[in-house]
């Protein structure tokens, strides 16, 4: 339960690295005359926000463009993002992908990241900007849009579009928790019928998270050993047809 799932579609992994190892003579790619840095005020809550308030604080000290999302014409050489999943959902679908991009954890759940191994403090992730290798990412598609962490269909998609900014403010991850037993009491459990290579899979199932790392909502390893540079897209099945069956 992430902010980055897109909702419906057939999700599939990208052919090619969205984020190019571009760099020149040892310098680092994101240097302040050509880099934007996207700031999502909104995003997080206690340490993490403030986290990404000192380091947005910082960087347009350091000389950088700080906005909150690209404006049209906007061509940086590199961006840098200062926020969760969501932030993360909106700028690899309007940034091109040989732009190398840079992600701050300030966010709720923050999986990329957390897969990554990305520095969480202002002053490690300033020092990872100054180191001139990139690495490659592959994304992956739902519905056309690009995503980089995990992308579902069914009642987790539900979720996540129901949950109010307030809440995820206020509780953190927990949030999706109580907006899942929400929507269970409310609407039940949706009924999905699933099919690969325009064969039918047979089974009671309910949602369908497809992956391009191993965590799903915060902590949990729900496909372990999947990695952004994998050429390949994992997905997993949920399965269950009563509201008991979500809350095991």
């Amino acid at each position: 339960m992430d902010g980055t799932s897109p909702g419906g579609g057939s999700p599939t992994a990208s052919p090619r690295p969205e984020c190019a190892a571009r760099t020149s003579a040892g310098l680092s790619p994101f240097a302040p005359e050509h880099t934007l840095v996207v700031w999502n005020r909104t995003a997080g809550r206690g340490p993490r926000r403030r986290a990404g308030i000192e380091l947005a604080r910082g960087l347009a000290r350091r000389g950088y463009t700080v906005r909150d999302a690209p404006a049209d014409g906007d061509r940086p050489g590199a961006v840098i993002a200062i926020g969760g999943d969501g932030t993360l959902l909106r700028i690899v679908g309007a940034v091109p992908p040989e732009v190398p991009l840079a992600l701050f954890p300030a966010g709720t759940v923050n999986l990329l990241a957390r897969t990554l191994g990305l520095p969480r403090t202002p002053s490690e992730f300033l020092e990872l900007l100054e180191r001139p290798t990139l690495a490659p990412v592959r994304l992956g598609r739902a519905d056309g849009r690009p995503f980089a962490s995990v992308a579902s269909v069914g009642f987790d998609a539900e979720v996540v579009a129901a949950v109010p900014e307030r809440l995820k403010r206020a509780l953190g991850p927990a949030a999706f928790v109580l907006q899942a037993l929400r929507e269970v009491a409310r609407r039940g459990v949706p009924a999905l019928e699933v099919r690969s290579d325009g064969e039918l899979v047979e089974g009671a199932w309910c949602g369908l998270i497809a992956g391009r790392g191993p965590f799903f909502a915060g902590p949990f390893e729900a496909l372990p050993g999947v990695h952004p540079s994998d050429g390949e897209l994992t997905a997993l099945l949920l399965g269950g047809r009563r509201r008991v069956d979500l809350l095991r």
